[in-house]
């Protein structure tokens, strides 16, 4: 197994968790896959690593390794790598649910899941949410150019098949509004954690009262200045993580 890319996830992994990442990479490389398996998924839960969570989704998808087959925890870590911004997980979580709801068997699968993550939000360290799990507004998110996810936890910010799969995927007009709203809503999500990341609480909240004022709705060129300064701000904080 390799890992899909070598990256620093700044927003979500420590130095140790880091290097608890490298160390279930290197046991990989030894063949000991169980061994690996357990490590990576402390990586994936304890360290939000997306890429370990989207290196362990296929394996209880597919069963591999020895491992058993687990379509929840398939869920789960799928989820949990889309929720980073993982554009191939996003991509793979939309494909599997489209499988999963070609049957009732399926569907039951997917209703167990939403009640499991809206019911126990611990499980997650409440970084989930039920409302992003549509293949529309996956694909969505996963297609967008990477340009436009410069906020994003995760590094893997494209997927060759997302645009495809987004044209050729049916969904009425009414229902099609719904998804997007819901995709909109995530993004706008992941702005303000970054935002909360990297500003100060009254930086922030200057940040956000631009953003979202209590009246009325910014002009395009008031917030195109507002995101752009963010920007400038999250790379020069990068730049400083990733020494």
């Amino acid at each position: 197994m390799k890992r899909l890319l070598v990256i620093l996830v700044f927003f979500s992994v420590s130095t140790s968790g880091w290097a608890k990442c490298v160390e279930a990479d290197r046991i990989a490389r030894t063949k000991d896959m169980l061994t690996a398996i357990s490590t990576y998924e402390s990586c994936a839960i304890q360290y939000n690593d997306d890429v370990s969570q989207a290196l362990l989704a296929p394996i209880y998808e597919e069963g591999r390794y020895g491992v058993a087959r687990n379509l929840q925890r398939a869920l789960l870590f799928y989820h949990l790598s889309a929720e980073n911004g993982n554009a191939v997980s996003q991509t793979a979580l939309a494909e599997l649910l489209m499988r999963l709801d070609e049957n009732e068997e399926g569907r039951a699968e997917i209703r167990k899941y939403i009640r499991k993550i809206n019911v126990a939000g611990k499980t997650t360290g409440g970084r989930v949410s039920a409302d992003i799990l549509h293949p529309y507004a996956l694909l969505a998110l996963a297609a967008e150019k990477q340009a436009a996810k410069w906020y994003y936890p995760s590094d893997v910010l494209s997927s060759p098949k997302a645009a495809h799969l987004f044209r050729s995927y049916q969904i009425e007009p009414d229902k099609q509004k719904e998804v997007m709203r819901l995709a909109t809503a995530w993004k706008n999500r992941k702005l303000l954690a970054a935002a909360k990341e990297v500003l100060s609480a009254d930086e922030y909240q200057r940040f956000y009262d631009e953003l979202y004022p209590a009246v009325g709705r910014p002009d395009a060129f008031s917030r195109s200045q507002t995101l752009q300064r963010l920007e400038e701000q999250m790379k020069i904080y990068r730049t400083k993580a990733e020494r």
